[in-house]
C-alpha cells in the first residue's frame, strides 16, 4: 500500500511536469543543427560509411600483412577507429 491514494504521502511522488517541457524545448532549440542545405551536402551517410569501411579493411590489412611489424602493431587501433566511426556515421541522416 505504498501508493494507497488514501493517503497523501506517496513513496514514489508524480515527475515533475517541467522536466518534460524541458525537454521538448531542448530538442526543438537543436533542430537547427540538422536542418541546413549545407549541413546535409557533407553529412550524407552513404560516404562516410564507405571511408569508415574501407578503415577497417585497412586495418585488417595491416593486421595481415607478414613484412612490417609497425603496421602489425598499430593494425587493432586502426580497426579500432573504422569500428567506432562506422557507429558515430551510421546515425547520419540518409
Amino acid at each position: 500500500r505504498l501508493a494507497s491514494s488514501r493517503s497523501r504521502y506517496h513513496a514514489v511522488p508524480d515527475t515533475d511536469p517541467y522536466f518534460y517541457y524541458l525537454s521538448e524545448k531542448a530538442f526543438t532549440a537543436r533542430h537547427h543543427l540538422w536542418g541546413g542545405q549545407k549541413m546535409k551536402r557533407w553529412l550524407k551517410r552513404g560516404p562516410w560509411e564507405a571511408a569508415a569501411s574501407a578503415i577497417i579493411c585497412l586495418g585488417v590489412f595491416m593486421l595481415l600483412q607478414p613484412f612490417l611489424l609497425i603496421l602489425y602493431t598499430y593494425s587493432f587501433v586502426t580497426i579500432l577507429l573504422g569500428t567506432l566511426l562506422f557507429t558515430i556515421v551510421s546515425k547520419f541522416p540518409d
